[in-house]
């Protein structure tokens, strides 16, 4: 009887992400249904990554914390909070009454005004991209017509000249 065992050289694998293609996980048959295989499309790859079903949450949840990181270091953008700050600010609730309801037809859509006032906390807040937050958000979520997003008014801290 003959023993073989493999040997596994390492390598780097450096690929181009596709990011509009979100990846795809699903539980792995290969090499057995204790794995499970996260499916990354590349510009000119398909890459598979088998990670074992017991450590996959703990590893993508420590991706999630190397991105974030290197995404503020490099793009000095300190609003990019990781999980375990946004865990720590304060939830607030919303309970909304049920307001009106504004009818129109196709040749003169209703049209409904809101006014929202938001704070927003932080250790260091910049309000430009706060404001393009706000807005990317809206425009996300509702079907708008137009968004005006104030400069952003400071209510406590120092304001930088």
């Amino acid at each position: 009887m003959t023993v073989m065992t493999a040997h596994i050289e390492q390598a780097e694998l450096r690929s181009c992400i596709d990011a509009d293609e979100a990846p795809l996980c699903y539980p792995d048959a290969r090499p057995d249904p204790e794995n499970l295989a996260v499916e990354i499309a590349g510009l000119a790859a398909l890459a598979a990554l088998v990670i074992p079903i017991g450590k996959a949450r703990g590893w993508a949840g420590e991706l999630f914390d190397a991105v974030s990181v290197a995404y503020r270091e490099l793009t000095g953008d300190l609003h990019a909070l990781s999980d375990d700050e946004i865990a720590v600010l304060t939830k607030i609730g919303y309970d909304p009454s049920p307001g009106i309801h504004v009818s129109g037809d196709e040749c003169s859509p209703a049209r409904v005004r809101f006014r929202v006032v938001i704070d927003v906390l932080g250790i260091s807040l910049g309000t430009g991209r706060l404001r393009a937050a706000i807005v990317a958000a809206l425009q996300e979520n509702v079907q708008t017509d137009h968004i005006a997003v104030s400069e952003g008014q400071p209510v406590t801290g120092t304001a930088a000249p």
